[in-house]
């Protein structure tokens, strides 16, 4: 998917995402880990679906 999903508002560097393989479970670790402190309510929130999404992963 582009980053804008068509709407024409994506930094002039979207290409370099296109077409990339990501290994998601390491991403989603490194999130969660820089996560941890939950220093504001939005951080919280995020720390969370982390979690969840982890959670998911590892019983797939």
């Amino acid at each position: 998917m582009k980053a804008d999903a068509g709407y024409g508002m994506a930094s002039a560097d979207e290409n370099s995402f296109v077409n990339k393989k990501v290994n998601a479970d390491y991403l989603l670790e490194q999130i969660y880990d820089s996560l941890k402190k939950r220093e504001t309510e939005q951080e919280a929130k995020s720390f969370d679906v982390c979690e969840y999404l982890l959670q998911m992963i590892k019983n797939r």
